[in-house]
């Protein structure tokens, strides 16, 4: 557990813990990426947000309007344009080597304050087929 809330992946260094003090308030959107269909994916990641909340005790709300906590979902192809148009990362082979991209941004007190994240739905997709059949086998 202390690898996971003290270290970073692409820094060797250990670091603050950054927390969220603050209610997030989150907004899923799509990049190049037509929403219909993706009503499962929503009502999935609710579902997560809802059991982070319990687990936390951090308000955790759909919010259209005043996000702090984006989540853009894409296809793998569109990955290394949504990363360059929404962050300033410039690691290589970043939309290659991942399914997801983590960038947040805290204050001096280390408290998370804004946070966006990107899926590829493609590898998404296919985690939530397996777990289906998983489901459906037990």
């Amino acid at each position: 557990m202390f690898e996971v809330a003290y270290k970073n992946e692409y820094q060797l260094r250990q670091t603050k813990l950054r927390r969220w003090q603050q209610p997030i308030r989150y907004r899923v959107g799509y990049f190049n990426l037509d929403a219909s269909g993706f009503d499962i994916a929503e009502a999935l990641i609710q579902d997560h947000f809802q059991d982070l909340s319990k687990i936390t005790r951090v308000i955790i709300n759909k919010d259209d309007k005043n996000p702090n906590f984006k989540i853009l979902l894409t296809k793998k192809a569109h990955c290394k344009l949504a990363i360059n148009r929404y962050t300033n990362i410039k690691i290589k082979n970043l939309d290659t080597q991942s399914n997801c991209l983590l960038n947040f941004k805290h204050n001096k007190k280390s408290e998370l304050t804004n946070a966006l994240v990107i899926i590829s739905v493609d590898h998404a997709i296919l985690l939530w087929f397996i777990a289906r059949l998983v489901l459906l086998r037990n």
